[in-house]
C-alpha cells in the first residue's frame, strides 16, 4: 500500500524530527504533516468512497493487522494530533509518536513486525535510548469512559453562585430540584472544559428553569451531588414548543393575530365552534355568579 521509497522518506523525516532540537512545538507541528502524509500516502491506490482525511483513516485502521490494543493506541494518537492539546505534547508524546508512526510505516510498506508489535529491521527503539516504546501510551490519554457509572438528569433550577475558580477551571455551583427520581435537592458543579464553556448556560437560567442534564458524574462521597464531566450536555427546555405551521395559521386575509396560536390549540381539543361558544358563555356565566 506504501512504496519503500515513501516509507523511507517518511521513517527520514521521523529521525530528523527525533534528533531536532527544535522546540517541542515546532516538532509536533512537523509530527503531524507526517502523519498526514502517511495515511494519504497509504490509501491514494485505494478505491474508497469517501477520501476525505478520517476515511482514508479508518480504512487504513481496518486493514492493518494491528493487536487490538495497538489499534486503539493508533486511534488514540489521531485524536492527540486532532486536539493539539499543549497539556499533552511533551518530549516523550513525540518520542511515543514517532516510534508508532515508524511502526505503521513498517506495516504498510511491507516491513517485518515482531510479535510485540514494535519494528523489526527499520526499528527506531534501538536509537531512542531510554523511551521503550508503549503500546498504550496514547490510549491513556483518552480513557474511555465508563457511561454506566454516569448519570442523566432533568432537574428544576433553584438558585446558583457567581462563577468561580477563573485562574484554574471557572464553575459555578448549581442548585436545583430532581424531576428524575424525585430524589430532591441536587447540587451540580458546571465547569469550563478544555474546548466548550459549559459555564455559558449561566447567563440563561432563570428561577425555575427546566435543564436535561446528560453525563455527569457522581461526587465522591455523596448521594446528591453532581459535575459535568468533557462529554457532558445541558439542554435548556424551552417553555413552550412552536412549529412552522403553527406560526403560518397566524397569519391570514385579516391580517396577523399571535392569539390565534393559542385559540387553535383551544379548538383542537373541542368538537366544533358550538362546543366552543357553549364553553365560553359557561364561563362567564360562572363568573357572573362568583361575582354576585
Amino acid at each position: 500500500m506504501l512504496h519503500p521509497d515513501k516509507a523511507e522518506k517518511l521513517l527520514t523525516g521521523l529521525e530528523i524530527i527525533r534528533t531536532s532540537s527544535a522546540e517541542t512545538s515546532d516538532r509536533f507541528t512537523a509530527l503531524c504533516k507526517l502523519f498526514d502524509q502517511l495515511i494519504k500516502a497509504a490509501t491514494n491506490a485505494e478505491e474508497l468512497a469517501f477520501r476525505n482525511f478520517y476515511a482514508r483513516f479508518r480504512y487504513l485502521l481496518s486493514t492493518l493487522k494491528l493487536t487490538g490494543e495497538t489499534q486503539k493506541n493508533f486511534d488514540a494518537f489521531r485524536r492527540f494530533i486532532k486536539e493539539r492539546d499543549e497539556k499533552k505534547v511533551t518530549s516523550l508524546a513525540i518520542q511515543q509518536g514517532i516510534l508508532l508512526l515508524q511502526q505503521i510505516a513498517g506495516l504498510v510498506s511491507g516491513a517485518t513486525v515482531r510479535e510485540t508489535g514494535t519494528p523489526g529491521q527499520q526499528s527506531l527503539s534501538s536509537s531512542i535510548p531510554n523511551v521503550p516504546p508503549s503500546p498504550d501510551y496514547f490510549s491513556n490519554l483518552f480513557p474511555r469512559r465508563n457511561y454506566t457509572a454516569l448519570r442523566d438528569l432533568k432537574v428544576l433550577c433553584s438558585s446558583w453562585t457567581e462563577l468561580s475558580g477563573e485562574n484554574e477551571t471557572p464553575y459555578f455551583i448549581l442548585h436545583a430540584y430532581d424531576l428524575t427520581e424525585l430524589y430532591g435537592e441536587v447540587i451540580i458543579y458546571i465547569k469550563k472544559q478544555a474546548f466548550y464553556d459549559l459555564t455559558a448556560i449561566r447567563k440563561l437560567l432563570t428561577k425555575d428553569t427546566i435543564l436535561q442534564l446528560q453525563h455527569l458524574q457522581p461526587q465522591p462521597g455523596t448521594t446528591n451531588q453532581f459535575s459535568t464531566t468533557f462529554d457532558s450536555l445541558i439542554i435548556l427546555e424551552p417553555d413552550f414548543l412552536v412549529d412552522a405551521t403553527a406560526i403560518g395559521e397566524c397569519f391570514n386575509s385579516s391580517g396577523s393575530n399571535s392569539d390565534l396560536f393559542f385559540l387553535s390549540r383551544l379548538i383542537d381539543n373541542l368538537p366544533g365552534s358550538a362546543a366552543l361558544k357553549g364553553s365560553l358563555i359557561g364561563y362567564y356565566l360562572d363568573e357572573m355568579v362568583r361575582g354576585q
